[in-house]
């Protein structure tokens, strides 16, 4: 019986974890190109942290070494593409702000800003082609095809009605919320720029745990993924509008730098601070904005006992509990040990 069931959870893992190394490698001939459209290059790494997920949550069902080398190779491409899309987040911004912007004083500093944005994401590209050769070069992509295929083949013909399945689903997500909830401390606390980071990549963690099991439940978990994606996209925000901050003081001094060494003054400056300093006070504006938004909204869904609600959802069916307790009751007998939490 143990036995069987445990297959169950190698196929169902192995479709979920198939699944997002084809959308993942449907991305690679875009991801190559450096081209207008910048979706190409967020589908691969939204792809990559959906597989990374999956087989954190799948490890103990992949063959021991295999695995070790799928994880570290999958991520290689997640941080390689981390970079060049936070870059193509920011070089938008900077044209939707640029575009709004009249002919005035504003207009200079942040145009100066774009083309190095720019500059740097060419420097960018170049990382990732290597890493995506690197990648293909180990044929850990191929490898995983050739292991995945053949369980995740049985999909159709095994029922999913899996107590160790459903009981791997409820854990997974409690531990992933124990983790996103151990920061709410945190968030009245507006400085705490780190913590509210972590934050938003635990949230965004527990969605893409939500998505892996999302199809054994009632309305496949729908409204729970609604709320932590608007969550991950507001602390999003204000993470993108910290580095900014952080960020542009030291980009003014070295743009004022390399004034002087290009004219021998510091004058010609001049035309370019009002730009920048317009640019980091608009995202100290909207980084209290969005920062109180936030802030409000998780107090709704306080009030809503959301998290609680989320524990309900995905509660082991009433069905597939034994009478009598089977010899799987410690979660570490199925669970890995719990991934560091990094982007």
């Amino acid at each position: 019986m143990a036995r069987n069931t445990i297959s169950v959870v190698r196929v169902y893992g192995a479709g979920i974890l198939l699944r997002n190394l084809q959308a993942m490698n449907s991305e690679i001939a875009g991801v190559r190109e450096i081209r207008d459209d910048i979706e190409y290059i967020h589908r691969m790494r939204v792809a990559s942290r959906r597989l990374r997920a999956g087989l954190d949550v799948f490890r103990n069902w992949l063959p021991g070494k295999q695995a070790d080398q799928w994880i570290r190779g999958v991520r290689s491409i997640t941080q390689a593409l981390g970079a060049a899309r936070d870059a193509d987040v920011q070089i938008e911004h900077l044209k939707g702000i640029y575009k709004e912007l009249d002919q005035g004083a504003e207009k200079p500093g942040v145009h100066r800003l774009l083309v190095r944005m720019i500059q740097q994401r060419q420097a960018l590209h170049v990382k990732v082609l290597k890493t995506l050769n690197r990648f293909e070069k180990s044929g850990i992509g191929t490898a995983m095809v050739v292991s995945l295929e053949g369980d995740a083949s049985l999909r159709n013909v095994i029922n999913m009605e899996s107590l160790l399945l459903y009981r791997l689903a409820h854990r997974s997500v409690s531990r992933g919320l124990k983790q996103f909830l151990s920061y709410e401390t945190y968030i009245p606390i507006p400085e705490e720029k780190e913590k509210l980071h972590a934050m938003r990549i635990a949230a965004k963690r527990l969605r893409y745990t939500l998505e892996i099991f999302s199809e054994l439940f009632e309305d496949g978990l729908k409204s729970h993924l609604q709320v932590l994606r608007k969550i991950q996209d507001m602390l999003g925000s204000i993470h993108d509008d910290d580095v900014w901050i952080d960020w542009l003081p030291g980009f003014m001094e070295e743009e004022r730098q390399r004034t002087y060494e290009y004219y021998g003054v510091f004058g010609p400056f001049r035309k370019l601070r009002p730009g920048l300093e317009y640019f980091l006070n608009q995202c100290q504006d909207d980084r209290e904005k969005t920062y109180n938004k936030f802030v409000n909204e998780w107090n709704n869904w306080k009030d809503q006992n959301a998290w609680e609600a989320l524990r309900t959802a995905v509660q082991v069916p009433a069905s597939l509990i034994p009478a009598v307790p089977d010899e799987v009751e410690d979660e570490h007998d199925f669970l890995p040990p719990m991934a560091k939490v990094e982007e």
